[in-house]
């Protein structure tokens, strides 16, 4: 079923007018956990090129956001929960003590959550953000490979531990209710 639905959402991406021009950046494959879907910043036969983020940023480029966008109408049917993983290549920031590939790539990650639940995620369909910087690189061999910056999305299979929660039961789940926050802080308990 995963399989068909990284057919489906190929076959869709082949109505984006630009996707000619950024096809070889996609990768769909299934694999133990689920589909993997992949969109890869640079392509064997560019230098530096960015085409989903800006270069260095978390901010979505323009293709980025329609290939997102069709991405997530699709997800969004399923009752499978998503994994938005980071990853960037190993190139240093300059100010490395303020902002690192550790915040960069999960910033792009959950810049990526962000815009698939305005687009069609359900709400709590994403299980996880993961971020991890230069640490799981595509290109083993050589981790300054600009190919190693992209962003994975995983459709997990489906385990019944994951499921989507019943319309009328809240996801928080283990949260006091509010009325006992609300009654903490005014007897000067401070906050839970």
């Amino acid at each position: 079923m995963l399989q068909g639905v990284g057919n489906r959402i190929l076959k869709l991406m082949q109505n984006i007018p630009e996707f000619e021009s950024i096809k070889e950046h996609i990768k769909i494959e299934m694999t133990p956990e689920g589909l993997r879907i992949q969109l890869i910043e640079a392509a064997a036969t560019t230098d530096d090129l960015s085409y989903f983020f800006d270069l260095g940023s978390s901010r979505l480029s323009q293709k980025g956001t329609v290939i997102l966008t069709v991405i997530a109408r699709e997800l969004g049917k399923l009752d499978n929960k998503v994994v938005v993983e980071g990853h960037t290549d190993n190139r240093k920031y300059i100010y490395k003590q303020r902002y690192s590939n550790w915040e960069l790539s999960a910033d792009r990650a959950n810049s990526s959550r962000k815009l698939m639940e305005e687009k069609g995620l359900y709400e709590g369909q994403v299980f996880e953000i993961r971020g991890y910087a230069a640490n799981r690189p595509m290109i083993k061999e050589n981790p300054l490979d600009a190919r190693n910056r992209r962003i994975a999305i995983l459709v997990l299979i489906n385990d019944p531990s994951l499921k989507k929660p019943p319309e009328n039961e809240p996801i928080a789940r283990g949260l006091p209710p509010i009325d006992v926050i609300q009654k903490a802080e005014s007897l000067g308990q401070g906050e839970i």
